[in-house]
């Protein structure tokens, strides 16, 4: 909308550290399960069942945490998980919470031999490594071409993302084009850098459901949304599973 005003583009090294080293975590996780139990019904079991203890666990934290102002607080006042939390989040469902979910949700796709191995690290390391890198881009920009953050945070987050895929491209064997790799990171890019635009257009409907929630217990549910740590990955595995065998 002309004229909208949004809030300016946040830089937190720390969570993005946090971010980039969560994503080589996860993949490193994934490839040792994959190494030791490779092959039985063990290792996917106790793969599967470990993904979905660690998303289920850090739902928890946050189900706690925003099950009461004072609560929220406490958890704010941790030295180093506070301070990783950008202000969107306060009241929302922690972007950790979303990254290790969707990474639930590909490994069982993995898992289901529904999403190949390569698929799974690429749509992981986009997300960890893309967004750290779009985010610092806007943020700078914000400061020097005011209007411009989010065609630099495109042109930042598609470059990363066709990097990231390029190079563990060749690394894995994966076969995909360039063709591929260019559109699946330009249509990623283009959606991570209007997420928030959707969070802004859910709002009147979030707060009249807010409104029709009786029990307090409940009011947690209003702060799930749609975060491009979730989309992010679980947009790129799409992607590449349908593109890969067109182009």
């Amino acid at each position: 909308m002309k004229g909208k005003k949004y809030p300016p583009f946040e830089w937190n090294y720390l969570r993005k550290l946090w971010h980039f080293l969560g994503s080589i975590l996860m993949v490193g996780i994934f490839y040792l399960w994959k190494d030791w139990w490779e092959g039985s019904i063990l290792h996917r079991i106790a793969l599967i069942a470990f993904v979905w203890f660690l998303a289920a666990l850090l739902l928890v934290i946050d189900i706690i945490r925003l099950y009461s102002a004072k609560n929220n607080q406490s958890f704010q006042n941790l030295p180093i998980y506070g301070r990783m939390m950008r202000s969107i989040e306060k009241d929302h469902l922690n972007a950790t919470t979303y990254y290790v979910l969707a990474s639930a949700i590909l490994t069982t796709a993995y898992v289901g031999a529904w999403c190949r191995a390569s698929t799974l690290v690429m749509a992981l390391l986009v997300t960890g490594v893309a967004d750290p890198i779009a985010a610092w881009a806007r943020n700078r920009i914000q400061r020097w071409r005011p209007g411009q953050e989010q065609f630099y945070g495109v042109w930042a987050f598609a470059t990363a993302s066709i990097l990231v895929m390029g190079v563990m491209n060749r690394i894995l064997h994966a076969g995909l084009s360039l063709l591929c790799i260019f559109l699946v990171a330009v249509i990623v890019a283009l959606v991570e850098a209007y997420s928030r635009n959707w969070m802004q257009r859910l709002q009147p409907l979030t707060r009249r459901l807010q409104r029709s929630l009786t029990h307090p217990g409940t009011r947690w549910l209003i702060q799930v949304y749609p975060d491009d740590n979730f989309v992010v990955p679980l947009l790129v595995a799409v992607l590449l599973g349908l593109l890969r065998n067109v182009l």
